[in-house]
């Protein structure tokens, strides 16, 4: 399993830090972003539908 974290700058100069959250398709399906490219769910992510 791959664990990582997303930094962010806020507005007001604040670092908001995102947690990797697993894939509810499974481990072993990939995840593409609007560019196709392959990339990771994060706390930051809005909720699946």
């Amino acid at each position: 399993m791959l664990l990582s974290c997303f930094t962010t700058k806020s507005t007001d100069n604040e670092s908001i830090k995102y947690e990797s959250v697993p894939n509810p398709a499974g481990e072993n399906e990939v995840v593409l972003n609007e560019e196709g490219q392959e990339t990771t769910l994060n706390t930051g992510d809005p909720a699946s539908f």
